[in-house]
């Protein structure tokens, strides 16, 4: 028997202990992108590379330049040669641009430039997921009442659901067809429209039950006031009094059960 005790008390211990640890990852998610570069490392290792291809360029440039001030060459080998060294930049900015959208392409998560921005995507929808089922858990734990029970339901089954729409959106690789919006539309509209009504069913009976326990007050004071606190007070007689007092305790303490099952 106590080895069974403890078994349960080191699986409840591990169940929390995994709870807490997903807790504690689900709300640390929004900032651990910032152990992470915003520029992949092949995609600045190239820029580094065509910065320095540029600086060559410009070089030559500066060097043709310098032969034509000097009179080393003349004005039509300078435009010759000028125009060529001209191409050849924009041939290479080309394919520099080709190049940069393939490395840029090839290091993509999930569809997003960097796992930098992948990750500041998921993690602010991430908690949003956990906190959905951590209300919709607790308010199974409630104690079941009418209307304000099925009420809760359905609006903790909508953030669920709102929350699991946008982390699959998310991470979906391309946009939903229209049709998936328009359903999403209908489903909340339905549930929370349907939450609503039963939130309103509560409010009314609650004060419905409000009424009817004041006007039990109310007429239990009525009559305390004539048959019990008067005769009470105009009363001389002890034992009277005493029988009087037993009543109104009794009646009290009678009229506070009937008030509390309402």
């Amino acid at each position: 028997m106590r080895n069974q005790t403890q078994t349960k008390e080191t699986k409840y211990k591990s169940i929390a202990f995994v709870i807490l640890l997903g807790a504690v990852l689900f709300c640390a998610a929004p900032f651990v992108h910032m152990d992470f570069d915003k520029v992949p490392t092949a995609v600045k290792d190239f820029k580094k590379e065509v910065v320095a291809t540029d600086a060559v360029y410009k070089t030559k440039q500066l060097e043709l330049r310098k032969l034509y001030n000097t009179g080393a060459i003349t004005g039509d080998v300078f435009i010759t040669d000028n125009d060529l060294l001209t191409a050849e930049i924009s041939v290479y900015e080309k394919q520099n641009a080709v190049t940069l959208r393939k490395l840029v392409d090839d290091n993509r998560v999930c569809g997003f430039r960097t796992l930098r921005s992948f990750l500041i995507g998921f993690g602010i929808r991430l908690p949003y997921l956990f906190f959905s089922v951590v209300i919709l858990l607790l308010s199974l734990q409630l104690p079941k009442k009418p209307y304000i029970t099925p009420a809760l339901a359905f609006l903790t089954s909508v953030s669920v659901f709102i929350s699991v729409y946008l982390i699959t959106w998310f991470l979906w690789d391309s946009d939903f067809p229209k049709y998936i919006y328009h359903s999403a539309i209908a489903v909340i509209s339905i549930l929370l429209s349907v939450s609503v009504i039963y939130g309103l069913l509560h409010v009314n009976v609650s004060f419905k039950k409000r009424d009817r326990i004041i006007k039990n007050w109310i007429g239990f004071t009525i009559k305390a006031q004539k048959n019990i606190i008067t005769p009470l007070v105009e009363s001389t007689n002890i034992q009277e009094k005493e029988t009087l007092a037993a009543r109104y305790d009794a009646d009290m303490w009678k009229n506070l059960d009937k008030t509390t099952k309402q």
